[in-house]
């Protein structure tokens, strides 16, 4: 997706995200959490509720945990905005039963798929909602 830098745009991405109509709760919430964490999009998906902690306000990723953290032996630390925190909590009362923050519909033992967010965003822009980055050849990114 294109980087958007201004206000406006951000705050109607921002609500759209919120508009969001589709059918997994899970899906949803990654969208709505994942603009203010500034992780890898695997390693929100991945995200265990064991990582977060409500008390200190944060989300330990665990070393090994990202692609960029393979060879590290520390944990990519995430401070939760208070906004974070209440997506989090709202969210860990639908899928409390499942040890992932963002379990698939398809079952609770696994994640959501990466297509299963590459095809929400991909509703987003046949509806014309989101616009795909394109790349120095005019070239549409996979979103």
């Amino acid at each position: 997706m294109a980087a958007i830098t201004e206000p406006a745009k951000i705050g109607r991405l921002l609500r759209d995200i919120d508009g969001y109509g589709g059918t997994s709760v899970a899906i949803a919430y990654f969208f709505k959490i994942l603009p203010y964490v500034f992780t890898r999009p695997s390693e929100l998906r991945l995200a265990e509720w064991t990582e977060i902690d409500f008390d200190q306000k944060l989300w330990t990723v665990p070393a090994g945990g990202s692609k960029t953290r393979k060879l590290s032996e520390q944990p990519l630390l995430v401070p939760l905005a208070r906004q974070v925190e209440g997506m989090f909590r709202e969210l860990r009362q639908v899928t409390a039963d499942s040890r992932y923050c963002f379990p698939s519909t398809r079952g609770k033992s696994r994640v959501i798929s990466n297509e299963g967010a590459l095809a929400a965003a991909q509703s987003w822009i046949q509806q014309g909602r989101i616009k795909p980055a394109r790349n120095e050849n005019n070239r549409q990114h996979a979103p």
